[in-house]
């Protein structure tokens, strides 16, 4: 659109001054759907054939974050401030598919935001689900939009980076083993690419441990990358007694398991001594 031309015409002491003013429109002056949806505060326009620059403004920016599935993504939105200027930014936010999707790979969330000069960034929180499968990353967006007094810089979406969870299970709910013969508990692993240790603890109920009946307390287990399997050994003591059948009981320590490993079914194995 062209510039419009205004003329105004002044008699003064007789004489004649012709002034010409050049109006630009307010297209030309800031594009408010410009590069990340933004305004820019480092814009140019010119006005009477000079060149000014366009009222510093503060921006919005949401942080990226990577997670793990079935915990919570936490974003940052935060408002950064122009020097010498109060801040009192009010911006709504929602989440965004991209390769995840709401209700499958995370639960869908919205709301509104107020950043001020004294709290001028806020934490906002998705939680991300959990299913039986191994996946790729996966990803979702959270979007900043509609901000007041402020524009949207060129990170107002941030990313959230799904990571998949390598999944532990028992390979067996109950075992029987006898006197002097070395207990082994097979684990089931669906791996996600990272090694990791892990605990169980070997806990008495009719058995006695301690070296009596079988070696008790925490053990830790080793799983390498990309392994499937795994196992616990557990020395079973023989002492020549007829007892009949003991019991104990091994369980993962689910306190003691590493981020990015998720345990599924039982979390313990049932163990019974016969008389050897």
């Amino acid at each position: 659109m062209l510039p419009k031309i205004k003329s105004l015409l002044i008699a003064s002491l007789g004489a004649v001054i012709l002034f010409s003013l050049t109006v630009m429109p307010a297209s030309a002056q800031f594009d408010e759907y410009g590069s990340g949806g933004s305004y820019h505060s480092d814009e140019w326009y010119a006005v009477g054939g000079s060149s000014a620059q366009l009222p510093s403004i503060p921006e919005i920016y949401v942080s990226d974050v990577e997670v793990w599935e079935g915990s919570t993504a936490v974003f940052t939105i935060e408002a950064i401030p122009v020097p010498q200027q109060d801040l009192e930014v009010m911006v709504e936010w929602e989440t965004v598919d991209v390769s995840a999707e709401a209700g499958v790979d995370y639960q869908s969330a919205s709301g509104t935001v107020i950043l001020t000069t004294s709290a001028p960034s806020i934490q906002v929180t998705v939680r991300i689900l959990s299913d039986e499968e191994v996946e790729s990353n996966e990803v979702f967006g959270l979007r900043a939009y509609h901000p007041s007094l402020a524009g949207l810089g060129g990170h107002s979406t941030g990313l959230a980076t799904i990571k998949s969870q390598a999944i532990v299970s028992w390979g067996v709910v109950d075992i029987d083993t006898y006197e002097g013969v070395d207990l082994h508990i097979p684990i089931e692993i669906v791996p996600n690419g990272r090694s990791f240790d892990m605990w169980v603890l070997a806990t008495g109920s009719t058995a006695t441990g301690y070296g009596v009946d079988y070696d008790s307390g925490f053990k830790q287990v080793h799983i390498p990358a990309n392994s499937t399997s795994a196992e616990v050994v557990i020395h079973i003591a023989a002492d020549n007694l007829t007892e009949g059948v003991e019991h104990f009981g091994v369980v993962f320590v689910r306190y003691e398991f590493p981020d990015g490993v998720r345990l599924m079914g039982s979390h313990s194995v049932g163990v019974d001594i016969h008389d050897s």
